[in-house]
């Protein structure tokens, strides 16, 4: 009998087994709480997509984003909408807060550059535990305090 037939589904519930396939816009087999902070706790009607990686962790994540200038980095102009009005875009790192099912949160730092007027974004740069983050903010405030 093959694992993905209808008796196999009724068998599996019986013996309290989780399903082996989920629907991508259904509710999440992770029904663990979303820490407060989670776009999806705070807005009704959303679901968390199932993540074929990961299908049974929930990705939480902080809705803003505040994005960083790295102005060392050379930008690009893009011509946006019928208008062709040009826009010089700089390179940016996107920091984001995620957490995977119930796991400690981390911050991704991801970066979005520019190669031959094409967007090119790196993500997980860098992946740093929120003590690991408090402590580079830490190392930073010291390298760029005003020494005069």
């Amino acid at each position: 009998m093959s694992s993905r037939s209808p008796e196999n589904a009724v068998s599996r519930r019986e013996l309290g087994l989780r399903p082996t396939r989920y629907p991508d816009n259904g509710s999440h087999p992770d029904q663990g709480s979303c820490p407060s902070w989670c776009w999806i706790a705070q807005n009704e009607g959303y679901n968390h997509e199932v993540d074929p990686h990961h299908p049974l962790d929930a990705e939480h994540r902080l809705e803003a984003n505040p994005s960083v200038v790295a102005s060392l980095y050379p930008g690009t102009n893009l011509a946006l909408g019928a208008a062709e009005c040009r826009h010089i875009y700089t390179v940016t790192i996107e920091p984001r807060l995620e957490q995977r099912g119930q796991a400690q949160p981390v911050i991704n730092l991801a970066m979005r550059t520019y190669e031959n007027r094409e967007q090119v974004y790196v993500d997980e740069l860098l992946r740093l535990t929120v003590t690991d983050a408090r402590e580079l903010v830490a190392a930073l405030e010291f390298l760029t305090a005003d020494r005069s």
